[in-house]
């Protein structure tokens, strides 16, 4: 237990009366002499931009597109063709959430800070259009040098300042204003910033060439099964960029058994025709789906110990279960065995908020028999299959570009849109002899591993960033 003493003048100084365990103890530790956020960084001017003029392809990033190391993955845009899975973009934009930035700024976002999800904008990054669930602000001097403070040094102040609320932790621009940094280590960064930023260059140039050898996962999967059955992805896609279908009424009759009509559904069909066509051996899912089962979704607390249960994230595009993104829970049921992951089981996610990753899937790897039991919750389905066919063959298959096109144009709902049992079993998926199910999934796997080593050597030359700083400090 934490006991901290203040007083109610301290307490009422703050105007929303703030006073949990990490904002006081965050204020404990800067009684010295300090720099404030105004002697460091400001809020630049908001730069106007017209909506009307985007006829062309434009990039566009939301707090989803950038990940923990402040790498940014936009999404490709065009208010000229704009598609319907797109849809929840285009609005967001036409209300203003739209912002641009200029090479020198910081992005930090709003939502979540704790993820470090802050990126520094360059020449590279500065053509792209981010969302305004982004604070932007401009240090004032030594800016790389202050974005790495603000990843590593700093991000337990900014999370400290951030508000729980009944959701995630959030952050706003008069949280980031009373930020306080300790001024002995702003006085070391200033003394040794021409080396620092030489150190920090190189390692950044060597970085830059290693992810120019990258590969995706998803492109990694998209790769193997089109050279392994001959696949032209462009069919696929011209599909996918039409808005008018001229369909025969037995499409509408004989294999529309939910009787949909929607551009949507006709897209989906089109791009498991063209599977059909292109491949031989072509099979719907449903043939070797021997259950499928939603799972259970108890409700969760930070102080509970007794189960682990999986995130929307534990699901990735590379195909393999993460049990490390768990929540924790202590209610129980009567089958709650029934819940509980096992190797080899395979999940396909019911829903997400973005169209892209519906129905992702991915398989349990080897369980821990010493650590709590792991339970999969209701935004989950797992799907036992018959012997027939392997389920990283499966999984890899939903998450290809023709798995992706299939599941984020059938999936229902008019906010956050779902998939059923029923979906899945109509899938279209090329399904040859075990032994080439098993030989594709052991390509893909060698070349995700491949991919795992470079990570694994950029990984080492970040943490040599961070050292580099943290050795200036320590001097």
């Amino acid at each position: 237990m934490i006991i901290l003493n203040s007083s109610l003048q301290k307490i009422s100084a703050e105007k929303t009366l703030r006073y949990d365990v990490d904002y006081s103890k965050y204020y404990q530790r800067h009684t010295t002499e300090y720099c404030s956020f105004n002697d460091l960084f400001s809020f630049p001017d908001v730069i106007e931009i017209d909506v009307s003029n985007l006829e062309e392809d434009f990039l566009y990033c939301e707090i989803g597109d950038v990940n923990s190391n402040g790498e940014v993955m936009p999404v490709t845009l065009n208010f000229t063709k704009r598609q319907l899975e797109m849809e929840s973009y285009y609005k967001k934009i036409e209300k203003g959430d739209i912002l641009l930035a200029q090479p020198g700024d910081i992005l930090i976002s709003k939502v979540r800070p704790n993820l470090k999800k802050i990126v520094f904008i360059t020449n590279e990054n500065c053509n792209i259009y981010y969302t305004s669930a982004f604070i932007r602000i401009r240090p004032q001097i030594i800016p790389k040098i202050l974005y790495y403070c603000l990843r590593s040094i700093f991000i337990d102040d900014i999370n400290a300042l951030s508000r729980q609320g009944k959701g995630y932790p959030t952050i706003s621009e008069s949280d980031l204003m009373t930020l306080k940094f300790d001024q002995k280590i702003i006085d070391k960064l200033l003394c040794n910033a021409v080396e620092l930023e030489k150190t920090i260059t190189k390692l950044e140039k060597n970085i830059d060439k290693y992810k120019g050898t990258i590969k995706r996962p998803y492109d990694i999967i998209n790769d193997v099964f089109s050279e392994v059955f001959k696949l032209d992805y462009s069919k696929i896609k011209d599909i996918d960029d039409m808005k008018l279908f001229s369909v025969q009424t037995s499409r509408l009759i004989l294999e529309n058994q939910n009787a949909r009509f929607s551009c949507r559904w006709n897209k989906a069909f089109s791009s498991q025709e063209v599977l059909r066509k292109s491949v031989a051996c072509c099979e719907k899912l449903k043939k070797y789906i021997v259950s499928a089962n939603n799972g259970w979704s108890p409700e969760c607390n930070e102080i509970a110990t007794i189960y682990k249960v999986l995130s929307l994230d534990s699901i990735e595009k590379n195909g393999v279960l993460q049990t490390d993104k768990v929540k924790f829970t202590d209610i129980s049921r009567s089958n709650v065995e029934k819940f509980f992951v096992k190797e080899g089981d395979l999940f396909v996610s019911r829903g997400n908020g973005t169209d892209e990753l519906i129905a992702m899937a991915s398989v349990a790897g080897k369980i821990d028999s010493e650590s709590e039991p792991i339970i999969y919750p209701d935004i989950m389905i797992k799907i036992n299959l018959s012997e027939e066919v392997s389920s990283h063959y499966v999984a890899y298959a939903i998450n290809s570009y023709f798995g992706r096109m299939y599941f984020k144009n059938v999936a229902k709902g008019s906010n956050k849109k779902k998939i059923t049992p029923f979906e899945l079993g109509e899938f279209v998926l090329p399904c040859p002899e075990l032994s080439e199910q098993e030989r594709v999934v052991s390509i893909i796997q060698k070349k995700v591993r491949e991919q795992e080593r470079v990570n694994i050597k950029i990984e080492g030359l970040r943490c040599k960033i961070y050292d580099a700083v943290f050795a200036k400090l320590s001097q």
